[in-house]
Order: C-alpha cells, then sequence, then structure tokens
C-alpha cells in the first residue's frame, strides 16, 4: 500500500516539474516574441524618422531655391527699371 502512494507522489511530483518546464518554455517564448516586436516597431519609427527627415531637407532645399530664385529675379528687375530697394519699399530713381 506505501508503494503505491509512494508511486502515485512520485508521478504527481514528476508531472508537477514537467507543468512548471512547460510554463517556463513558454514564458521564455513569449517574452522572445515581444522583444522581437518591440525591435521591429522600434525599426519602424526610425525608418519612418528617416524618410521624414529626408522629405523635410527636400522641402527646405526647394524653398531656398525658390527665396534664391525671387532674389535674382527681385535684382534683375530693379536693374532693369533702375530701382533701388531701400527696408520694404522700392523707389525708382529719379536723374
Amino acid at each position: 500500500m506505501k508503494n503505491l502512494t509512494i508511486k502515485k507522489l512520485k508521478i504527481n511530483y514528476i508531472s508537477f516539474i514537467i507543468s512548471v518546464f512547460i510554463i517556463f518554455v513558454i514564458c521564455n517564448i513569449g517574452i522572445g516574441i515581444f522583444h522581437t516586436y518591440k525591435r521591429i516597431k522600434e525599426q519602424k519609427k526610425i525608418e519612418l524618422s528617416y524618410k521624414n527627415d529626408i522629405i523635410l531637407l527636400e522641402y527646405e532645399k526647394e524653398e531656398w531655391e525658390r527665396k534664391l530664385n525671387n532674389i535674382n529675379v527681385e535684382k534683375i528687375a530693379r536693374e532693369k527699371l533702375n530701382m533701388v530697394k531701400k527696408g520694404e519699399r522700392v523707389y525708382k530713381l529719379i536723374d
């Protein structure tokens, strides 16, 4: 009779150890998946930031080109019309 209960206890002990091991393995797999997901999310965020920076630089470059073009057009117009710019207003020179 004692042998039977000892065998049952051994089986219960072994099944407990196996179940703890399985839970440990499942938790490690879950943590691995979570870290992989987190890393992928951070990579996407970095890529988006990089793309946004490139778009912003292109926009600033176009804006500077437009400003330079406007300044050049304004200088040419002043030279052709014989005008001088003072402050915000443009005055025609009187000969």
